[in-house]
């Protein structure tokens, strides 16, 4: 009877270790999906931006220009 419970007793230490590493092995793996889907919404953002800041600074000199333009023509 007692060799019995010691099985027993192993067989859930067993599992217990195995649904550790199984748990460890699968909040390893969602954290690591995560931060490459981040990493990629991350880079479109960068990409977005740098797109906006050609625009404004085209807009820019266009308004430059315009006032430029605008200046010449009243002297």
């Amino acid at each position: 009877m007692e060799t019995l419970q010691t099985t027993l007793l192993a067989l859930g230490a067993e599992a217990w270790l195995l649904g550790l590493a199984l748990g460890t092995a699968g909040l390893g793996l969602g954290a690591l999906v995560t931060w490459l889907a981040a990493r990629a919404h991350h880079g479109r953002l960068e990409e977005r931006l740098e797109r906006e800041r050609e625009a404004a600074l085209e807009k820019m000199a266009l308004l430059d220009d315009a006032q430029k333009r605008l200046s010449d023509s009243f002297q």
